[in-house]
């Protein structure tokens, strides 16, 4: 059962909170009207419908949040953020920007070849995280095929969508935080984030949850219906003003 207790991660209030000590009272105060805190599933209808979404049928008591293109506006469900409202947070801003944005069209193109590189020449860090896309996205290949890597090469020709998928896979696992080409992409996010005025130091924590987010963008309609753990436990950068509000957001209550 979902306390109603106020101030607590589950509620309305407590996710508001939460996502105010993140990013600091003033960022807080200064943000936009583009992420909103509902209570629960029907509560995020009710609001999609108000604002004449074209997907408010899409949704049900599985979604922890979602990004709506329709109305260019992003949701938490604060009965379903878990202990990690932040989590949800950066994952609705890296929703928001998508990879090429955030990482800049000629570095997410040299990123990609050379996430194709890597797999081609037998990295077993890509490679593991190609066999996490072929389940995940049931593509069907059988991983311990001697030509599983030609024949997922061959699914990523010309697909920029799966590509990005691996290279999700890839940032997420801690243990590949030191190869080169991951190296490359936190930096650029990091970058991103200091273009929009992020001043205080950003951990890796919060550029993996923005590149993984930024790297699972359908394009489209977009919901998520789990919460990762926490990745940082120091989430405090009370400089983000300019930020936030290029991202457009506002944490409020309905």
């Amino acid at each position: 059962s979902q306390s109603n207790t106020p101030g607590t991660p589950n509620t309305v209030q407590g996710v508001v909170d939460a996502i105010r000590t993140f990013v600091g009272d003033k960022a807080f105060r200064q943000l936009s009207d583009r992420l909103v805190v509902v209570r629960d599933w029907q509560q995020m209808q009710e609001d999609m419908v108000r604002r004449g979404s074209k997907h408010f049928d899409q949704v049900d008591d599985t979604v922890t949040g979602l990004y709506d293109p329709s109305t260019e506006t992003s949701y938490i469900v604060a009965s379903r953020a878990g202990d990690n409202p932040v989590g949800v947070f950066l994952h609705e801003v890296g929703e928001h920007y998508g990879l090429e944005r955030m990482l800049g069209r000629e570095t997410q193109s040299t990123v990609l070849q050379g996430l194709v590189r890597l797999l081609r020449q037998g990295d077993v860090a890509v490679r593991a995280a190609a066999e996490l896309v072929n389940e995940h996205e049931s593509l069907g290949l059988d991983p311990q095929s001697e030509l599983f890597v030609r024949e997922f090469s061959n699914r990523l020709s010309g697909n920029t969508k799966l590509k990005k998928e691996l290279l999700g896979y890839l940032v997420e696992n801690p243990d590949n935080h030191q190869m080169s080409l991951v190296r490359r992409a936190l930096s650029a996010a990091k970058a991103f984030l200091v273009r929009m005025g992020w001043k205080q130091s950003v951990d890796v924590g919060t550029l993996v949850s923005l590149v993984t987010a930024a790297s699972r963008k359908a394009g489209g309609f977009s919901r998520r219906t789990q919460v990762e753990p926490q990745a940082s436990n120091d989430p405090q950068y009370n400089d983000a003003v300019d930020a936030l509000r290029q991202f457009g957001y506002e944490p409020r209550i309905v």
